[in-house]
């Protein structure tokens, strides 16, 4: 929020917001990988926004080091290489700057490959079973749609406790 000129009260009630919020206490305190993903996205997005800012290729490189490992710790993280690949699409006619775009989109490509391999490729016991358990999720097309109906139900849920950290944000303003 800093890098991208937000007032420093704001920038500091977004990361209180963030502690606050109770999925995020939840998880902080487990071994799961939800807390270190979100760290790496959110540290890469920080260097992503400077190096764009600063054209710094040693910000291209720590940004990319982080999307990469973000993206090898979950899947997901493939989003962030997405938008910085947009970005790069929509705002880099020129090709003037090619080493550093090629420094910025390396790592997280690499990984992405590495990932798409190890699904398809090269599986180990646990997503093939998740796969067998995919499949019979998938075929049974009456429990299909109706988790597919009552999945905006629990998305609401889910939304109504994410904004229970915007609390002490709406009371400061």
């Amino acid at each position: 929020a800093r890098v991208l000129k937000i007032n420093r009260n704001v920038s500091g009630l977004l990361v209180l917001v963030l502690l606050a919020c109770p999925l995020f206490l939840k998880f902080s305190f487990s071994f799961m990988t939800d807390i270190p993903f979100l760290m790496m996205m959110i540290i890469s997005t920080l260097f992503y926004c400077l190096a764009f800012s600063k054209k710094s290729a040693f910000h291209f490189a720590i940004a990319s080091l982080f999307c990469a490992g973000a993206i090898l710790t979950r899947q997901v993280g493939v989003a962030l290489l997405v938008a910085v690949g947009l970005y790069i699409l929509f705002n880099y006619r020129n090709k003037q700057n090619f080493l550093q775009l090629v420094i910025a989109t390396f790592l997280p490509v690499a990984a992405s490959l590495w990932q798409f391999y190890e699904v398809f490729f090269d599986p180990n016991w646990g997503m093939i079973l998740n796969k067998g358990r995919w499949w019979l999720y998938v075929s049974d097309v009456p429990n299909l749609l109706a988790t597919w109906l009552i999945r905006p139900a629990y998305i609401l849920i889910y939304l109504a406790v994410f904004c229970i950290s915007l609390i002490p944000a709406a009371l400061f303003y």
